[in-house]
C-alpha cells in the first residue's frame, strides 16, 4: 500500500513546497483519523506530509492474528522513510500512542535525513 495517495477518502501523501516532510505514524489499533489534526497543519504549513497504514490496519476490522507485528511495522516505516527522503531535506517523525515507539525505534537509527 506504500504511496497511495487516498485510503478511505483520506490522504495518506501529499508533496510539499519547503523541502521538509513531516511523517505520521498512527496508534496501535487506531484510527488514521486519530492523524488527522496532524496532516491537516503540516499540510497547511507546507510541509511534505506522509502517513503510512500499518499492516493489519488497512480496513476497520483489524487483521493481526499474528500475521503481523513489530518487524512488519518498522520495516513499511523505513521504506516510507527512504521513499520520502528521496524528495525532501529532512524527515521530522509524530508517533501517536503505539506509533511513538515505532518513530523511536527509526529516530535512533542515526538516519541524516531524521
Amino acid at each position: 500500500m506504500l504511496f497511495a495517495e487516498k485510503f478511505s477518502n483520506q490522504e495518506l501523501y501529499v508533496k510539499g513546497k519547503n523541502n521538509k516532510a513531516v511523517l505520521i505514524v498512527h496508534g496501535f489499533t487506531a484510527p488514521l483519523s486519530d492523524t488527522d489534526i496532524f496532516f491537516d497543519y503540516f499540510k497547511l504549513k507546507k510541509y511534505t506530509v506522509a502517513r503510512p497504514i500499518l499492516a493489519g490496519h488497512e480496513t476497520r476490522e483489524i487483521y493481526f492474528n499474528g500475521f503481523f507485528g513489530p518487524e512488519d511495522w518498522l520495516k513499511e516505516l523505513e521504506d516510507w522513510i527512504l521513499k520520502v527522503g528521496e524528495k525532501v531535506e529532512e524527515i521530522f517523525i509524530i508517533g501517536v500512542s503505539f506509533g511513538a515507539n515505532l518513530s523511536l525505534c527509526e529516530a535512533v537509527k542515526n538516519n541524516p535525513k531524521i
